[in-house]
């Protein structure tokens, strides 16, 4: 592989590596943002419609994920909504998603916090969870590698 190959792969190792950071930083700042905002957010009554544990299987191994649907009215209007706290995105542990899904059983009556401009918007479990600033840090890291590659590739070609 000749030498402008090399450099060309370090720049699209290092875009992807700025990519991935932006992408987790905009995903992770949203669910900050959401779940500083929800602590704040009316409440009103609802009911869970679906509560089960829903298993992946992939090269990477298995995980969990507690998949919890309820539903919730505002002014006359049926609303849905499968948010239990912002960042949740499921884990390794299957015991932990179960916890999730009994604590909130199909029937169940729940206070569902509710965004007073977008009323779709809803959550059960108001409040920033430690999935959000993992997030933001490993955002962090990935932009922080994928520039500093960029702004020393240049260092890597010879003169002349």
């Amino acid at each position: 592989m000749n030498f402008q190959k090399q450099v060309l792969l370090g720049y699209l190792l290092a875009l992807t590596f700025a990519g991935v950071g932006v992408f987790l930083l905009v995903h992770a700042g949203r669910n900050y943002y959401y779940g500083t905002s929800s602590k704040d957010w009316p409440q009103a009554e609802g009911q869970v419609v679906k509560s089960s544990v829903r298993t992946d299987d992939d090269s990477d191994g298995t995980t969990y994920v507690a998949e919890i649907e309820y539903e919730y009215m505002i002014d006359g209007v049926r609303h849905m909504s499968d948010v239990v706290y912002f960042g949740y995105v499921g884990g390794l542990f299957e015991d932990t998603a179960r916890e999730t899904a009994d604590r909130y059983p199909v029937g169940q009556k729940v206070f569902v916090f509710y965004d007073p401009s977008k009323h779709g918007n809803a959550v059960l479990e108001p409040g920033r969870s430690v999935n959000v600033f993992l997030g933001l840090g490993m955002g962090s890291v990935f932009l922080t590698i994928g520039l500093y590659m960029i702004r020393h590739l240049p260092d890597a070609v010879p003169a002349g």
